[in-house]
């Protein structure tokens, strides 16, 4: 999905210029098994460099955080309203 939007854009901006989500969180993309099915949150849109998202996505997809910490972190009984 990102692949065609950028090329889709370069071609409509011109070489090296494409619109960058500027906001690849998992919170913003739905799957439907290994599928991209849809990316909502385009706020932060820009026009910039297609690594942007790429760097993005690498920063904040990769695990990072032992999976008991993530699960305290975001697990909702530990959440106060």
């Amino acid at each position: 999905v990102l692949h065609a939007l950028h090329d889709l854009s370069e071609k409509e901006l011109g070489e090296g210029k494409v619109y960058v989500h500027n906001n690849l969180s998992l919170y913003n993309v739905f799957f439907r098994e290994k599928d991209v099915i849809g990316v909502l949150n385009w706020d932060y849109c820009k026009i910039g460099d297609k690594f942007e998202d790429l760097l993005y996505m690498l920063c904040h997809w990769l695990k990072l955080e032992q999976e008991e910490d993530r699960e305290k972190k975001y697990s909702y009984s530990s959440r106060t309203f």
